[in-house]
């Protein structure tokens, strides 16, 4: 079996109305390699590990849940280093949290192209952009 190029990184807690739209970017990636979607719900008490529960049953090939049921967080743990990277199969570490996402469907395949053409360069990142909701203001 064909180990991934790359491993996503996507954090959760709590993230009902933000994780579809997070997992959505990172499946509409298009590469000529493969990767794989670690997600990690720190013992949400909303739906959110129910909706990576659903999504790893549509994708069991790309998507790795790790449900916690104790916050790990509150325990001292960083989720990255400790839990999520140990188990990360890709060449390349991507991170991307629950209420975030990606707008790009090349955003891996440029990114990996670049890292692969400089292999002095040692990580890359891409702008972002706020958005905030009309009912709030920028800060």
């Amino acid at each position: 079996m064909e180990s991934p190029l790359v491993s996503i990184s996507l954090l959760a807690f709590n993230s009902e109305a933000y994780i579809r739209d997070a997992i959505e970017s990172c499946l509409m990636q298009e590469t000529n390699f493969k990767y794989e979607l670690l997600i990690h719900d720190d013992a949400s008490s909303d739906t959110t590990p129910e909706i990576i529960r659903d999504y790893a049953n549509k994708f069991p090939d790309k998507i790795i849940p790790i449900l916690q049921t104790e916050n790990q967080f509150s325990k001292g743990w960083e989720i990255n280093a400790k839990i999520v990277i140990p188990q990360a199969k890709g060449k390349y570490i991507v991170f991307l949290d629950a209420d975030d996402y990606w707008i790009d469907p090349h955003k891996l395949h440029d990114q990996v192209a670049f890292m692969e053409a400089h292999p002095e360069t040692s990580m890359c990142f891409t702008a972002s952009k706020h958005i905030f909701p009309e009912t709030t203001k920028k800060p």
